[in-house]
């Protein structure tokens, strides 16, 4: 909780864990598969598909992120291209240690448009990842392309 005038933290709270009838012998599957952009040190990123026409903003491309770093994270995206024309999408998925995430990075219409984008078929994106609680740089990975058909 904070102050939203200072943004001083009033409070953290603990872990907050829910427990519910559900059978626990029932294990989650998750579909990890896609193009691996990065699995190094514990992160995995994986972009699963590409979205550009059912979007409401303008285009979306799904991303599954795996946290197995001993820290809890945030994940962005930062350096983005699509086309060879650099733009600046929304993305910023928290992910907990020990945790996977499905999340979109939100490529907008305005950007696609004033650069002429009308199909997507290259981009170029590095992740910038750190700690979700001091903010220090853990990762900056290298700029990484996917073609897409």
């Amino acid at each position: 909780i904070f102050d939203s005038d200072s943004w001083d933290t009033i409070s953290d709270s603990g872990m907050v864990t829910i427990e519910t009838s559900a059978d626990k012998s029932i294990m989650q599957e998750y579909d990890d598969s896609g193009f691996v952009a990065y699995d190094q040190k514990g992160y995995k990123i994986v972009i699963k598909k590409l979205n550009d026409e059912d979007s409401f903003w303008g285009a979306e491309l799904a991303v599954y992120v795996e946290n197995n770093s001993g820290k809890d994270v945030t994940v962005q995206a930062r350096d983005v291209s699509i086309n060879g024309f650099m733009v600046d999408p929304s993305f910023s998925c928290d992910v907990l240690n020990g945790k996977k995430a499905f999340d979109t990075i939100t490529f907008f219409e305005s950007d696609l448009e004033s650069n002429n984008i009308t199909d997507i078929t290259d981009l170029e994106i590095s992740f910038h990842i750190f700690d979700a609680h001091s903010w220090d740089t853990i990762i900056d990975t290298d700029a990484i392309t996917v073609k897409f058909e």
